[in-house]
Parts: C-alpha cells; sequence; structure tokens
C-alpha cells in the first residue's frame, strides 16, 4: 500500500486526499477508487514516474 500511496504522492494527489484513503476500512479500494475517477475526470496531471509506480505496484500484487 505505501508504494502506491507515494505513486499518489507523486501524481500530485492532496496530502488531505492521501490520510483521508489511509484512514478508512479499505484504502486499496478507496485509493484505486479516488485514481480512476480523477485520471477519467482528469483531475490530475500524472508524472510518468507516478505511472510507472502505479503500474509496478499492481503488477506486484495481481
Amino acid at each position: 500500500m505505501t508504494s502506491l500511496l507515494e505513486a499518489m504522492r507523486l501524481a500530485g494527489v492532496a496530502e488531505s486526499e492521501i490520510a483521508r484513503i489511509s484512514a478508512s476500512a479499505d484504502p486499496w479500494t478507496q485509493a484505486v477508487n479516488y485514481l480512476h475517477s480523477a485520471f477519467k475526470n482528469r483531475e490530475l496531471r500524472p508524472k510518468l514516474e507516478a505511472l510507472q509506480l502505479i503500474e509496478k505496484y499492481l503488477r506486484s500484487n495481481s
């Protein structure tokens, strides 16, 4: 989960959102839902490194 949260930081997610997600009962699902929505709505302008970290995390946990 730490790698996913770091990727969210690199992608420009606000620390308050990351804290809210981390404190939730199911942080993994919350993080994925948040990122999906943010990318879909173009709220984030992710850096290449963030996308690579997300991809690496998802591959290692599938």
